[in-house]
Order: structure tokens, then C-alpha cells, then sequence
């Protein structure tokens, strides 16, 4: 009877052991050891490198200008050379040192034979007029050879003072280009001249002692026959 006590008592007391150890281990921390987080798809991409190659040389280097701004791109080439307008140039008349020989007085005499005839651009009479060709009409009816234009005219013949002028002579005056022969006259006696000078004004007398025409005198030329 003893007996059986001690081995009920014995085994109520591993069943209370086994209890015991079940209730430890359904609680607290487990003794596993903690295993390393797995990395995620970001930590496991590799750090950037330094490039493997050098940059090409043909790169330009932006520190440097392509060109020099100082410098023009093409070299400029010398200007084509002006034109010397004879219409506005005077040069050294031809036999300028010489004495001026008699005038022929028929040119001033044709000239007031055209009169109130109308001015025309590029006409030389008989009906109409421009500047030039009033003097080349009245000198070539005189038998007197004479350039066109008025440049060409002021180039040709004798220089006459302006205190011995006479019937005949060419008188030219400059209009906006200050001691250039713009436009000519012939000269008919008592300070006055004859001149188709413009559009819309005919043929007309004009008296050399206005201030215009003092202030705007060039000079005088003189041509003869032969």
C-alpha cells in the first residue's frame, strides 16, 4: 500500500514537471538565434562606378572659345575702288595755263533762240532740253565740239576768270555737292547766263549776282572752234 502511494505521487510529480516545461516553452523570447535580414532588391544593386573611359579628345573643351571673337571669320578683301563720276569731279582742264582764245558769241546767241522751251531728261534739242544738252546743242550748231555730260564739259576748254567772261563761255555752279559742277549755263552777257536747269522749269535766264548763284559759282570754261 506504502508502495503504490510513492508511485502515484511520482508520477503526479513528472506530470507536474511536464506541465511546468510545456508552459516555458509556448511563452517567452525564443533561443533560436536571429537571422540576417534578406536584402532588398535596392541594397543589393551595385554602388556607381567611375567611368572605364577617357573622354573622347575631339570633345571641345568648353572653357575655350571655338574661334577667337577677335578675329573676323574671312579676311575681308579690298573694296572695289569708287567711281570717279565725271559729272561731279572736276578735273585740270585741258590747256588751263594757256590764255583763253576768243569765245564764239553764236553760242549765246543760240542759246536765247531756246527760250521757254521745256526742260526733258536726256534730251539735246532742238525741241526740248536737259542741262548738258542745252550746251551741247548750241555749241555743236556753232561748229564747236563738246563732251555731253557736265563733268565732261567743265574738263574741256580754258579756264576763264569770272571778271572776263564774255558771250559764249560755260559758267558752272554746284547744287548740293559743295565745288563739284552740278549743272552749266552759257553766259550771254550783263551777269547773265542761259540754262535749262530743271524739270518743270523751261529754258530761262538767270542773273549770276543772286547770292545762290554767287555762293554756288565753280568756275568757267571757254571752248573755241578747230
Amino acid at each position: 500500500m506504502k508502495k503504490r502511494n510513492l508511485s502515484y505521487l511520482a508520477a503526479a510529480l513528472l506530470l507536474s514537471c511536464a506541465l511546468l516545461a510545456g508552459c516555458n516553452g509556448g511563452g517567452g523570447e525564443s533561443s533560436a538565434a536571429p537571422t540576417e535580414p534578406t536584402p532588398s532588391a535596392s541594397d543589393t544593386t551595385e554602388p556607381a562606378t567611375e567611368p572605364t573611359t577617357e573622354p573622347s579628345e575631339e570633345a571641345a573643351d568648353p572653357t575655350q572659345p571655338e574661334q577667337d571673337p577677335t578675329e573676323p571669320e574671312e579676311t575681308p578683301t579690298d573694296p572695289e575702288e569708287e567711281p570717279t563720276g565725271s559729272e561731279t569731279t572736276p578735273t585740270q582742264p585741258e590747256g588751263g595755263d594757256d590764255q583763253p582764245g576768243e569765245p564764239t558769241a553764236e553760242a549765246a546767241e543760240l542759246a536765247k533762240a531756246q527760250l521757254g522751251k521745256p526742260y526733258r531728261y536726256g534730251s539735246a534739242g532742238p525741241d526740248a532740253f536737259d542741262n548738258s544738252g542745252l550746251l551741247y546743242y548750241c555749241y555743236g550748231q556753232a561748229g564747236i565740239t563738246v563732251p555731253r555730260r557736265t563733268g565732261d564739259l567743265y574738263s574741256q576748254g580754258t579756264a576763264v576768270e569770272k571778271a572776263d567772261l564774255q558771250p559764249g563761255d560755260a559758267v558752272f555752279f554746284w547744287n548740293t555737292n559743295e565745288g563739284n559742277p552740278e549743272f552749266a549755263a552759257i553766259y550771254v552777257g550783263d551777269g547773265i547766263c542761259i540754262a535749262a536747269r530743271q524739270e518743270d522749269t523751261p529754258v530761262s535766264e538767270l542773273n549770276m549776282t543772286y547770292p545762290y548763284f554767287e555762293e554756288h559759282y565753280v568756275g568757267a570754261r571757254r571752248y573755241t572752234a578747230g
